[in-house]
């Protein structure tokens, strides 16, 4: 019962605020669904971030830890050079709460898109923004060719994985995930 009115809630919030209203599920049997109002998409805070630092986006997270300031979008940003930053972004408004930057000494072979890919992290989330409200954007870690690992979850707080094609924005169920079966 109390699941029923925290998705109704949600829903409604939704409806009357205009903004995109996601219950998160927690994996601990003890722990309540959180209820998270963002008004702030995936793609919104990796164009907020290009503004702040200019480059190429290659990952989009939301930190959804309670009571911590860190609370909002990390946005991974590859500047020029060996230059890279974190962006962080309010999940509310957009704004941005800081950088963080890195200066990567290494030749940065893995640094960018993979080749031929015409897709970036902001074009993935919006595409797979169709599938539920996306929380994660990031470049497959096992095989950067692959495409866009992108994690969704929907207005029952169910979690889904899908892989975005970097060449062609074709989502696809991610089949190496069990998760994304339940």
């Amino acid at each position: 019962m109390k699941r029923h009115i925290v998705i109704a809630a949600v829903t409604a919030t939704a409806l009357l605020g205009g903004g995109a209203a996601v219950a998160f599920a927690g994996n601990d049997d003890d722990s309540r669904d959180e209820v998270r109002r963002t008004q702030i998409t995936a793609a919104d805070a990796a164009g907020a971030a290009l503004k702040e630092r200019p480059g190429t986006v290659v990952s989009v997270d939301l930190d959804d830890r309670d009571g911590d300031d860190a609370r909002g979008w990390e946005v991974e940003v590859l500047g020029k050079g060996s230059t890279s930053y974190t962006v962080h972004v309010n999940p509310d408004n957009g704004r941005i709460l800081g950088t963080d930057t890195d200066r990567d000494d290494e030749d940065g072979n893995d640094r960018g898109l993979p080749k031929g890919a015409t897709v970036d992290a902001r074009e993935a989330a919006g595409a797979a923004a169709a599938k539920g409200f996306v929380t994660s954007v990031d470049l497959d870690d096992d095989d950067r060719t692959a495409g866009w690992d992108v994690e969704t979850v929907d207005s029952q707080g169910k979690e889904s994985h899908w892989t975005v094609d970097p060449r062609t924005g074709k989502v696809a169920a991610d089949r190496g995930d069990d998760d994304s079966e339940d």
